[in-house]
């Protein structure tokens, strides 16, 4: 949100009709994700798709947990798909 429309929750908390926009925002930003995600069932598609989109955004994660999300990307594709898509929905 903050990188797409310069809004964070601090600056919105409190205020309802701001409090409102970045709710809509944030579930519209969710929504397209899912359908992303929901569209590339190629293994390779997706892993291309959660690295340049997802991960295009600091992500506060050491080397080891980098390392760890690499090998369940490759290995186990499809459990990952799920839960990104389950996360996605519970934030739009």
């Amino acid at each position: 949100l903050y990188s797409k429309y310069g809004l964070t929750w601090s600056n919105v908390k409190e205020k309802p009709k701001e409090e409102k926009e970045y709710n809509e925002k944030k579930e519209k930003i969710a929504k397209s994700a899912f359908l992303d995600v929901r569209s590339r069932t190629e293994k390779m598609d997706f892993i291309n798709y959660f690295v340049s989109s997802l991960c295009s955004v600091p992500q506060h994660m050491n080397s080891e947990d980098y390392v760890s999300l690499t090998k369940a990307l490759y290995e186990d594709t499809e459990r990952i798909r799920t839960l990104t898509l389950l996360a996605l929905s519970a934030n739009s």
